[in-house]
């Protein structure tokens, strides 16, 4: 049980399995990833996981969140890191980078393959929040750039969603696909977005 371990060790053993989770959604995906898995590269029994973790679904939602976090900082460093660039392309500096990070993570086919999943087993509270927060992060980046926008803040989110979603559909569109959301999102950025900032 969880209240046997010491409160260092119980945040070591969240990092494990949300690296666990992390390393079993690159290869094997979801589905194919049992609990005593998740636990025997955590070090720990099946019996402990339940502790941390109500559900594998669970655990991967966390995983999930934890994978988005890090690509949301990298993006918001991205931005801040080229203050001397036009502001569109600052700002289609920061898609690309996500686009980018979430290609590199594998994230597109887990997203795929397993996030479906993933929402039927989980309770539609859980989900609901899960949207939020997402929701929540996309409006603090655009907050972050200071833009003033020529559409409804909905609809900068809409198409953020859309060149995401891209990414489910890359590996069919071939080696031009880079070159093809960079001339997207820079279009996309020039629709959606006043060219000077406030």
């Amino acid at each position: 049980m969880a209240a046997a371990f010491t409160e260092a060790e119980k945040q070591n053993i969240r990092k494990a399995l949300l690296s666990a989770a992390k390393k079993y959604a690159r290869t094997v995906g979801m589905k194919k990833t049992s609990v005593e898995m998740l636990a025997e590269d955590a070090g720990i029994s099946k019996g402990a996981f339940y502790a941390f973790f109500e559900t594998k679904e669970h655990l991967f939602l966390a995983m999930l969140e934890d994978w988005q976090d890090d690509i949301y900082r990298i993006v918001r460093d991205s931005y801040e890191k080229q203050p001397e660039l036009p502001l569109t392309e600052r700002i289609g500096g920061m898609i690309e980078t996500a686009l980018k990070l979430s290609r590199e993570e594998s994230l597109p086919r887990f997203v795929r393959e397993d996030v479906p999943a993933l929402i039927r087993k989980l309770p539609p509270e859980i989900v609901a929040e899960h949207h939020k927060s997402d929701e929540e992060r996309l409006y603090e980046i655009i907050e972050l750039t200071g833009v003033r926008l020529k559409v409804p803040k909905e609809t900068v989110i809409a198409v953020i969603r859309v060149l995401l979603k891209s990414l489910l559909f890359a590996e069919e569109i071939g080696p031009a696909y880079p070159d093809a959301i960079r001339t997207l999102v820079l279009s996309s950025c020039g629709q959606l977005i006043e060219t000077e900032e406030r």
